[in-house]
């Protein structure tokens, strides 16, 4: 077995989009984890397996290039699906393939990889909680170093407009995490989702992340190398991040969303983000 690939965050295989604010047709970034275990250099080519309503926009021939021998790299695949009318959940696979070449000829091996989809309006669930900062914090406590952070409300850029969203902001260089986190009571019920929206105004980071903890758990982590790279700036552009916690159903719970970054790069030494529009939903 020459193939060993993952997705690069905890929980990662559920993926749990909110219907709202999402444009038609939509995109969805996963991040993939691929370990080369042969000795040799070989080429991968990424394909969906009974995922019929989903394309690989980029790459969009699905070819990843090539991993040295006895080596690993992250890979960002972006899918495109056209909005449903109604909530669905799509199972099916991601296939990787080896190749000897670069003609992607000769094939050494695959292996799958299984990934769920839930698109639902989370909205609508029987049990929703909506975190909107019109106008404090509601609850939610600062995760930040005052010596180098600063969380605080900001007007520009809101999710829903004339409202607040939480700026995270950091002078530090070393990798570090800087956000919010609140305890509340999650929903009894069978299915229980956790998403939110996010952008960084000014994301002068080597590289940053969003991460989601219950309970200190890590249960979610994407790391947005490609998107934070030196002088990159997001503008209005907001992205969504969800996820499955139906296992903490009923549970009083300390949620903590954080922004995480690393400003060592060409004189850099900062690095901003902005959280809005947090949903906890649960149905039957």
């Amino acid at each position: 077995m020459t193939i060993v690939f993952s997705l690069g965050a905890p929980k990662a295989n559920k993926v749990v989009i909110d219907k709202n604010y999402l444009p038609d047709p939509f995109n969805y970034t996963l991040q993939l984890k691929i370990t080369n275990q042969s000795l040799d250099t070989l080429y991968y080519r990424l394909s969906l397996v009974n995922l019929d309503n989903w394309s690989i926009s980029s790459p969009s021939d699905g070819k990843l290039g090539a991993i040295s021998g006895q080596s690993a790299s992250y890979f960002l695949v972006t899918l495109q699906r056209a909005k449903p009318s109604t909530d669905v959940h799509e199972a099916g696979y991601l296939k990787l393939e080896a190749f000897t070449d670069q003609y992607y000829s000769n094939k050494v091996d695959e292996g799958q990889q299984p990934i769920d989809f839930y698109i639902e309006d989370l909205e609508a669930f029987t049990n929703v909680t909506i975190h909107t900062f019109q106008n404090d914090m509601e609850g939610w406590s600062r995760v930040y170093d005052p010596s180098y952070d600063v969380v605080d409300l900001v007007t520009s850029p809101d999710v829903e407009g004339g409202g607040h969203s939480v700026r995270a902001y950091s002078s530090r260089g070393n990798y570090h995490e800087v956000g919010i986190e609140k305890s509340v009571t999650l929903p009894s019920n069978s299915k229980v989702r956790l998403a939110f929206m996010w952008t960084y105004s000014r994301s002068n980071a080597r590289f940053c992340d969003v991460k989601i903890y219950i309970n200190g758990e890590l249960v979610y982590d994407f790391y947005w190398h490609q998107k934070c790279e030196y002088g990159s700036d997001s503008g209005s552009k907001w992205y969504k991040s969800g996820v499955d916690i139906s296992e903490y159903a009923g549970q009083e719970v300390t949620i903590r969303i954080v922004c995480g970054g690393n400003a060592y790069q060409q004189g850099v030494n900062s690095f901003e983000m902005r959280i809005d529009h947090i949903v906890i939903a649960g149905k039957d």
